[in-house]
């Protein structure tokens, strides 16, 4: 019993210091794509960073002063938020490659 609660506490701590680095890699980087995107007026793409950057400070407020992450949060927040982005990056995404094979096959069809 006691060596189940020992590894249950190193688990949960395992997973507070992991997010925790996770949390402060996010902040470094996606700041900049925030910031990016909003200075090309992709402001929903933009507003959709800001808001997975807030959860990511929020969690690692709450990591750093009450010793827990918020699952809950990561769980029904944060992974629905980064989905939508990924959705909107890729709707908003022009692949040339697959430009430049529709256009060959509509030059084929129309020659």
């Amino acid at each position: 019993m006691d060596s189940s609660l020992t590894q249950l506490q190193s688990l949960s701590d395992f997973f507070r210091k992991s997010f925790l680095r996770l949390a402060l890699v996010a902040l470094v980087f996606v700041i900049s794509f925030a910031i990016h995107n909003f200075g090309v007026a992709r402001y929903l793409i933009s507003s959709i960073c800001w808001m997975i950057l807030a959860i990511f400070a929020l969690n690692a407020w709450s990591i750093v002063h009450r010793n827990h992450y918020r699952i809950r949060v990561i769980q029904f927040c944060l992974v629905p938020a980064i989905l939508l982005l990924l959705v909107l990056l890729l709707s908003a995404q022009t692949d040339p490659l697959t430009g430049l094979l529709n256009r060959t096959l509509l030059q084929a069809t129309l020659d």
